[in-house]
């Protein structure tokens, strides 16, 4: 289901449905280990961690018609060209774009980044990346998929934009990723339960 505005913390990243807090995915992934840190430069890593947000942003205004392209920093440009070419290469139709979903089941809430349907291969959803995609996208979309109402039926595909304006597609196709994402939400809640941890953390 879709999570209402007053739900969501934009600010802080919080999810409460109903005004419960719930994880997102990127804290369970995080919590469990499969999302790792590998920049000792706390500085370089928090300017890459932000650089994605505004390239996301910038993205989800220009999908929707709303970009001020005066607004635009011009180091998100190559990867605003990265996402237009994309788009036009693929021929996708983009019906969906910073989604927040929430599953009662999982107890687990998300923002996916965008939903779209192929020509001729039916539906992607997506992840967009302005470094490398790394091997733990696939267990994130797996659980962006779970979020909706009609899993396991979408391609998943991180999308690496680049700083030269292109970008590269890397499929994950292996049906185990919904099984490890589904065991590390369960892990997560277990931690919880058992005051080994707090909700969001």
């Amino acid at each position: 289901m879709l999570l209402k505005p007053e739900e969501v913390d934009e600010i802080n990243h919080i999810y409460q449905p109903s005004g419960v807090r719930v994880p997102s995915v990127t804290d369970v992934l995080k919590a469990i280990g499969f999302i790792r840190n590998s920049n000792s430069d706390v500085v370089a890593s928090e300017y890459y961690m932000e650089r994605g947000r505004q390239a996301h942003k910038a993205i989800a205004l220009f999908q929707n018609g709303n970009l001020d392209w005066h607004s635009v920093d011009t180091r998100l440009t190559p990867y605003l060209d990265a996402w237009r070419l994309f788009v036009k290469e693929s021929g996708i139709r983009i019906t969906a774009m910073e989604e927040v979903r929430y599953s009662e089941d999982l107890r687990l809430a998300g923002r996916l980044d965008w939903l779209g349907e192929l020509p001729s291969a039916g539906w992607v959803l997506g992840d967009t990346k302005t470094g490398p995609v790394m091997p733990w996208t696939g267990l994130q979309l797996a659980l962006y998929d779970l979020l909706g109402d009609e899993p396991y039926k979408v391609k998943r595909w991180g999308l690496e934009l680049t700083k030269d304006g292109k970008y590269k597609i890397k499929p994950f196709g292996d049906w185990c990723d919904y099984a490890t994402a589904q065991a590390a939400v369960k892990i997560y809640w277990w931690q919880v339960e058992n005051c080994l941890r707090e909700v969001g953390q």
